[in-house]
């Protein structure tokens, strides 16, 4: 809702033209590889990846979505050209990108951590790194991207949010802030936000904001790297 309209300039929807009510949840990006892959920390990747002048492939949904902003910001932050010094092979949804890593069809990746975890767990990915404000409960072991100095990197995160038509009546959205109020509270929404491996976001932000501030963050990127003139 907010990265489609940066990074398309005929977009027929405009960031703004909504009724901005709550953020949902945040969603932590794993940039990770595979259990037999010889990285094993993101410096070691990195080099792996100069080192091999394009020949480094990773999954994504696109190059302009979110899980290619994650590997394309971490290169820009390392000095290398974000669009050639990786190949992006793209895929459909988390289950073919997790698949993709996992049959050796491409080097690496870095996508929302639901899609991730179980083959975390079982060992057969291996984490580098987290695109989150704060390290994983679950991965407390594995740095930030924002620990390690990475700063475009560092401000990449997946969200979800809450929006409405245009001009919605104002007794709706108080009847929305009173309902997601008690949502926010709700032992099983909780539970649910940590199980997918994400957290919940309701009311933490004003939200009109945020999806400013994130349309403006992927438009200077999608500008600095060359996708918009």
């Amino acid at each position: 809702m907010a990265l489609s309209p940066a990074v398309n300039e005929n977009s027929s929807v405009g960031w703004d033209e909504y009724t901005f009510l709550s953020p949902i949840e945040a969603t932590p990006m794993i940039l990770a590889v595979g259990k037999d892959s010889p990285y094993e920390s993101v410096e070691a990747l990195l080099e792996g990846i100069e080192e091999s002048n394009g020949a480094m492939s990773y999954a994504a949904s696109g190059a302009t979505a979110i899980d290619g902003f994650t590997v394309q910001a971490l290169l820009a932050d390392a000095d290398m050209d974000p669009l050639t010094a990786a190949t992006v092979i793209p895929y459909r949804g988390g289950g073919e990108l997790a698949t993709a890593l996992l049959g050796g069809h491409v080097d690496f990746l870095a996508i929302a951590a639901a899609s991730l975890m179980p083959h975390i767990e079982s060992g057969d990915m291996r984490p580098l790194m987290v695109y989150s404000p704060e390290r994983m409960e679950a991965l407390p072991d594995v740095p930030t991207a924002e620990e390690l100095g990475y700063e475009l990197a560092g401000q990449v995160i997946g969200w979800s949010a809450l929006y409405g038509p245009p001009d919605l009546p104002e007794e709706v959205v108080a009847k929305w802030d009173e309902v997601l109020e008690g949502v926010a509270q709700s032992e099983g929404w909780l539970k649910r936000a940590e199980d997918r491996g994400s957290v919940s976001t309701i009311g933490s932000v004003d939200m009109t904001t945020y999806a400013q501030e994130q349309y403006e963050f992927y438009r200077e990127l999608a500008e600095s790297f060359g996708y918009l003139q």
